[in-house]
C-alpha cells in the first residue's frame, strides 16, 4: 500500500545555525554604493513593518558590520604605519629631520583629492580603495623626493658657482626652486602620467559579476 509520494525540489546546500535557531542570510547589491548605509536602514526599516509568520523572525547581521569597523580600523593603522616608514626612509636619504617633512605635506593634498574624486564619482570608501589610498602615498613621496632632491643639490651648486648669490638666502631658494622645479618637470609628470594611464583600464572596465570590484 503506498502512503507518501517522493518529489525533489530546491532547497540550501547548506543549513546554518546560530544558537539552534536555522538560520538564512539575505544580502543584496545597490547601483549607487554610497547609498549602501542609507539603503540598509531602509531595508531593515520594511522588514521590521513585516508580519512575520510564527517562529520566523529577523535581525542584523552585527558580524558583517564589526568586520566593517575592523577593516577600517586596520587599513587607518596601515596608512599611518605607511606614513612612519616613509618618514624613515626620507629621512636615512636626505640625512635630515625636517626636509622629509617637506615631501610629507604633499600627502594630505593627494588623499584629500583621491576622496573627493571617490565623492564626485560615486565610489564607495571600500578596502579597496584604503588600499588605493596607501599605494597613493608611495607615488606621491617618490614625485616629492624627485623635485626637492634636485632643488637641494642645485642650491649647493649655486653657493659653488656663484659665491655672491650665496650671501642672499632668499635669492638664492627663490632660484633653485624655480630652476629645479623646471628640470623636474617632465619626469613628474611622467611618472605621474604612467601611473594614471596604467590604471585607467580598471577604472572604465565594468567588474564580472563574481570578480572584484578594483574601481575603487
Amino acid at each position: 500500500t503506498s502512503f507518501s509520494t517522493l518529489s525533489f525540489e530546491a532547497a540550501p546546500r547548506q543549513i546554518y545555525r546560530v544558537d539552534g535557531q536555522t538560520t538564512f542570510s539575505l544580502t543584496a547589491e545597490v547601483d549607487d554604493p554610497s547609498r549602501s548605509t542609507e539603503l540598509s536602514e531602509e531595508g531593515y526599516e520594511a522588514l521590521a513593518a513585516l508580519d512575520l509568520p510564527r517562529g520566523y523572525s529577523w535581525a542584523v547581521d552585527a558580524g558583517a558590520r564589526a568586520r566593517q569597523q575592523e577593516e577600517s580600523g586596520q587599513m587607518l593603522f596601515a596608512l599611518l604605519l605607511a606614513l612612519v616608514l616613509v618618514y624613515l626612509v626620507i629621512g636615512i636619504l636626505f640625512e635630515s629631520f625636517t626636509r622629509p617633512f617637506v615631501v610629507l605635506l604633499t600627502i594630505p593634498f593627494a588623499l584629500l583629492g583621491a576622496i573627493w574624486t571617490l565623492f564626485l564619482l560615486g565610489a564607495p570608501l571600500d578596502l579597496l580603495a584604503w588600499v588605493g589610498l596607501i599605494l597613493l602615498i608611495g607615488v606621491v613621496v617618490n614625485n616629492g623626493i624627485i623635485l626637492i632632491d634636485r632643488i637641494h643639490r642645485l642650491r649647493g651648486e649655486l653657493e659653488h658657482d656663484e659665491p655672491e648669490l650665496a650671501r642672499d638666502f632668499r635669492a638664492l631658494r627663490r632660484r633653485a626652486v624655480v630652476e629645479g622645479t623646471g628640470q623636474r618637470v617632465r619626469p613628474v609628470l611622467m611618472t605621474a602620467m604612467t601611473t594614471i594611464f596604467g590604471l585607467l583600464p580598471m577604472i572604465v572596465a565594468e567588474p564580472a559579476t563574481d570578480a572584484i570590484d578594483y574601481r575603487g
